[in-house]
C-alpha cells in the first residue's frame, strides 16, 4: 500500500484515492514511476493519459491568488 508519507515525497498531486488505487497528476511521469519502482511499489493497471482541460486549469491556477 502507498503510505501518505510516500505520496508526499512524489512529484505528483493526489487527485483520488480509493483503497490501493490512486490517481495522480504529475508533470514528471517517468520520474514518478522510477521513484515508485525504487521503493518496491508494484504497479498494476497503469494508465497514463494527458490532462484534460479542467485538470490543466486547476494545476495552473492552484495556489495562486486572483489578480486585484
Amino acid at each position: 500500500p502507498l503510505s501518505d508519507d510516500l505520496l508526499r515525497e512524489l512529484p505528483a498531486r493526489v487527485l483520488e484515492r480509493d483503497g490501493a488505487r490512486v490517481r495522480l497528476l504529475s508533470s514528471e511521469p517517468e520520474r514518478l514511476l522510477q521513484l515508485l519502482f525504487a521503493r518496491g511499489v508494484q504497479v498494476r493497471e497503469l494508465e497514463v493519459v494527458g490532462a484534460d482541460l479542467e485538470e490543466a486549469f486547476v494545476s495552473l491556477t492552484s495556489g495562486r491568488e486572483a489578480p486585484s
